[in-house]
């Protein structure tokens, strides 16, 4: 390469290296060069493109297209001919290597950002054409991506079709030049800088066989296109924010259509670009937004819950921007549209979209005017109550939640189904998941503030739980049937799951949802994990562990108070049960429980005291870390309340011995 300056000769010479570093450090230097030197970047250029017509391998050629970005970008292609530039960026676009697609896609930003609308124009054509071509080339079985309505069975069956190892492959991998099509569609798009004049550019560079195309890629079975696409709409509707069209109308209507498709798309990467569009689809339009809302809103609302952490913060921060401080009364005005797709979305294949609708159902019941739900309620009910069954420990917590709160705050439109209500809290009572257990004791107790007439019912139950323990066999086993391997996405499986046939050719989905589909609530089995084989019966010490943090959330009642002081020696009782694997376990949740049962008893459970302190320090006494810190805490949390010297007279009647273990814990 035969340049003014040494200089330039070396940096030129390392932008073709095989080695990334030294094409990095050369595009930073040759950078830096076309600032400090503008003269030489029409030379430049030209050797550039000398150069890269002679260039085989793909290293050199991403070098060189980086290298005329550059330039081209620090004002160098004014006395260049952009016929020549068009030719080196169609002919790197079919390139067999991703990055060189994508470099040559930079490129035509650039070359549009510095000669205007007639490159845009023809680049853009070139691009339709072959987006054209290889979506018609589509294979494999076409399916729907779109969570948004409810499958039949029949529909659910044939979405269920197995798929070969190519079709699977196409699922998730990049589709080449497909995919490098629509990302120089959008920096075309991006970098095309029109003024109010030049409508009749805008409109064919936007015109209604783009949208055809980009509305086929958003549905389209491979989630690298639809990403892109949903980055084009992003990059149409900044384009035209200075400058409103005749036919801008109608190309808002269907723009926003295909937003609401990737904001409920099953791979977070979709929605993450769908939520990005959006927020620039929503602080474009501004004022006249409101029309688009009744489809836009309910999406945005349930992606601030959603599982992958990007999608989740990106979308409350959009709806801090587009709402602010009026989100509820927003929320309340399409209240009708934002039930129906919390609703649907309780039934989408991901599991993970299910808890997040679960989540945003128990906010209505928190945030809304009761006036506003009043016609809601029994329709969201049967939705919560359907997500009881699901196969997701999540799913079922997340709506054993949501049915607490409603209860608590609805009590007339829940007392039809308070029995129905209590069984399922129960069920969950005695989930082999901890967490459902702790979330049912809370929701149980919130039902209970308001269903007096369930006050029989839960103390007969309650106790019967508190007893259970002594029924515990030595060999208890938390998981009697499941595998004993790391639970992966929340899902625990039964031992026989391991068979192949059953996860061989599945659907995959992102984040959160990459295990074998789980069946939603009230879903007929069709093999792998369903709702009445996944699940256990609760062993003994599980159903004394839901009755302790029931107990504990009834303590706060004053209905229940001297229910819980009847309660006191069965509790304590539990500690004298230690010939099961899992005991320690189950004297953790009482040790977490006896400060709750404190709280709500006051004074009164001085009395009870000294049924607890063996159990307390024989904890602190235990090789398990967690049940020696919980006990520890157990102890600062009860010299808290009724002082550390009152606390350590009260031990010291008992056991001198206990006073002189505690007396270095409560600092006396």
């Amino acid at each position: 390469i035969l340049l003014l300056n040494r200089e330039m000769h070396d940096v030129l010479s390392a932008v073709i290296s095989s080695s990334k570093l030294e094409r990095d450090g050369a595009l930073t230097n040759l950078e830096l060069t076309v600032k400090t030197q503008p003269e030489i970047a029409s030379e430049l250029l030209v050797q550039l493109q000398n150069e890269i017509q002679v260039r085989n391998n793909w290293e050199a050629k991403l070098g060189l297209l980086d290298s005329l970005t550059i330039v081209l970008n620090a004002g160098g292609g004014h006395t260049v001919n952009p016929s020549s530039l068009v030719l080196i960026i169609k002919e790197n676009l079919e390139s067999a290597e991703n990055r060189v697609r994508q470099a040559a896609g930079r490129l035509a930003g650039s070359l549009c950002r510095a000669f205007g609308p007639n490159v845009a124009l023809d680049l853009k054509s070139n691009a339709l054409c072959h987006l054209k071509i290889h979506l018609e080339h589509q294979t494999g079985v076409s399916r729907n991506r779109n969570n948004d309505s409810t499958s039949d069975e029949n529909q659910e069956s044939t979405n269920q079709i197995a798929l070969t190892a190519s079709e699977v492959f196409h699922d998730t991998a990049g589709w080449k030049s497909l995919e490098s099509y629509m990302f120089c569609l959008q920096e075309v798009i991006t970098n095309t800088q029109l003024t109010v004049d030049q409508r009749e550019s805008r409109d064919l560079l936007v015109d209604e066989e783009l949208l055809i195309l980009i509305s086929r890629a958003c549905t389209h079975k491979n989630r690298f296109v639809r990403e892109m696409a949903q980055n084009v709409i992003g990059a149409i509707v900044l384009s035209h924010k200075s400058c409103e069209l005749p036919n801008w109308k109608n190309c808002l209507m269907e723009l926003h259509q295909l937003l609401a498709t990737g904001l409920s798309d099953n791979w977070s990467q979709v929605r993450m670009s769908a939520s990005i569009a959006t927020r620039s689809f929503c602080v474009v339009l501004q004022e006249s937004l409101e029309e688009y809302l009744p489809k836009l809103l309910p999406r945005m609302c349930l992606n601030r819950y959603y599982v992958a952490e990007g999608v989740r913060l990106y979308s409350q921060e959009t709806w801090r921007i587009v709402f602010s401080a009026d989100g509820k009364e927003m929320v309340a005005k399409y209240i009708n549209d934002v039930v129906d797709f919390y609703c649907s979305q309780s039934e989408a294949e991901n599991h993970a979209v299910r808890e997040a609708a679960c989540a945003c159902i128990t906010e209505l019941a928190l945030k809304i005017d009761k006036s506003v739900m009043q016609s809601h309620i029994q329709k969201l009910i049967d939705t919560l109550m359907i997500c009881f069954e699901d196969d997701s420990w999540p799913v079922r917590d997340a709506a054993c939640l949501a049915c607490g709160y409603f209860a608590e705050c609805y009590h007339e439109q829940t007392s039809p189904k308070a029995d129905a209500l209590l069984e399922k809290f129960l069920q969950n009572l005695v989930d082999n998941i901890p967490s459902v257990r702790e979330g049912a004791a809370v929701s149980l107790a919130r039902m209970c503030r308001t269903h007096t007439s369930l006050q029989t019912t839960v103390q007969n139950k309650t106790t019967e739980l508190l007893k259970a323990v002594a029924s515990q066999t030595e060999n208890s086993s938390q998981f009697d049937d499941l595998d004993k391997s790391p639970a992966v996405y929340s899902v625990v499986k039964k031992i026989h799951d391991n068979d192949a046939s059953l996860h061989e050719n599945q659907t995959m989905y992102s984040c959160g949802s990459l295990a074998p589909k789980m069946n939603r609530g009230g879903a007929s089995p069709k093999g792998g994990c369903t709702s009445c084989l996944f699940r256990r019966p609760g062993q003994p010490w599980e159903m004394t562990d839901g009755g302790v943090l029931l107990l504990a959330e009834l303590s706060a009642l004053t209905d229940y108070q001297k229910f819980t002081e009847s309660c006191m020696q069965l509790v304590a009782a539990v500690f004298t049960h230690k010939g099961y694997t899992h005991h320690v376990k189950l004297f953790t949740t009482v040790y977490k429980a006896i400060p709750k049962l404190a709280s709500g008893l006051g004074k009164r459970f001085k009395s009870y005291l000294e049924f607890f302190l063996d159990g307390i320090f024989y904890g602190l006494r235990c090789e398990n870390r967690l049940a020696a810190a919980a006990s520890e805490d157990c102890l600062k949390a009860l010299a808290k309340q009724f002082g550390p010297n009152i606390l350590k007279g009260r031990i010291a009647a008992y056991d001198e011995r206990y006073a002189e273990q505690a007396s270095g814990l409560l600092g006396v």
